[in-house]
């Protein structure tokens, strides 16, 4: 995240930021090919668990475009 330090850079995590097929770990469980473990890793940022979870929650409570459009569409 631009501007903020992360404090626990000891503990890294693959933050998705494209289509999430699988999480890596997953698929490194299963065995599956360095293709596909890279082909989902490339769509992927690395951060500190701190900031992954403080992003992710970010992420999830912005309104989605579509949600955004029924709000300013509504009847007052």
């Amino acid at each position: 995240e631009a501007g903020h330090r992360c404090p626990a850079r000891a503990f890294l995590e693959f933050d998705h930021i494209g289509p999430k097929r699988a999480a890596v770990s997953d698929l490194v469980r299963d065995e599956c090919s360095l293709d596909t473990i890279a082909a989902e890793v490339a769509q992927c940022e690395v951060r500190g668990a701190n900031c992954h979870r403080r992003i992710t929650a970010t992420r999830r409570r912005a309104p989605t475009a579509a949600a955004r459009g029924r709000q300013q569409a509504a009847p007052t």
